[in-house]
C-alpha cells in the first residue's frame, strides 16, 4: 500500500513538472512576441529618420545609447518571468529600431548635403 502511494506521488511529479515548465516557456515567448510588436508599434522610423536626416551625429548616439521607454501599462497583472522578458525584449527591438531608422535618415542626409555642396552649389556659382 505505502509502495503504490509512493509510485503513484511519483508519478504525479513527474508529469506535473514538466507542465509548469511548459507553462513558464510559452509565458516567455508570449512575452518576447509582445514586446516585438509593441515596439514595432510604438518606435516610429519616420520620426527617427527624420532625426537622423536633420541631426545626423547627434541622432547616433541618441538611438544607441538612450533607454527607450517600456509601456508599464502593458506589464500589469503579469508574471515576474513575463515582466523581465517584455521589458527585455522591448528595449532591445525599440533601440535597435531607432538606431536603424536614424542611420537611413543620417545616411540621406549626408547624401543630400554632399550632393549640394560637391555637385550642385559649384554648378551655380559659375
Amino acid at each position: 500500500m505505502k509502495l503504490q502511494f509512493i509510485s503513484v506521488v511519483g508519478l504525479l511529479i513527474f508529469l506535473i513538472l514538466p507542465l509548469s515548465a511548459v507553462a513558464q516557456l510559452s509565458d516567455i515567448e508570449q512575452a518576447s512576441a509582445d514586446a516585438r510588436s509593441d515596439a514595432k508599434q510604438n518606435v516610429s522610423p519616420f520620426a527617427w529618420g527624420a532625426y537622423g536626416f536633420a541631426c545626423s551625429i547627434v541622432a547616433l548616439p541618441h538611438a544607441f545609447l538612450g533607454t527607450p521607454e517600456v509601456p508599464f501599462e502593458r506589464l500589469i497583472g503579469k508574471s515576474p518571468d513575463y515582466v523581465n522578458t517584455y521589458t527585455r525584449v522591448y528595449q532591445q527591438s525599440a533601440k535597435r529600431r531607432r538606431l536603424q531608422s536614424a542611420a537611413i535618415g543620417c545616411g540621406l542626409g549626408v547624401g543630400v548635403s554632399t550632393f549640394t555642396n560637391l555637385i550642385l552649389l559649384p554648378q551655380l556659382s559659375e
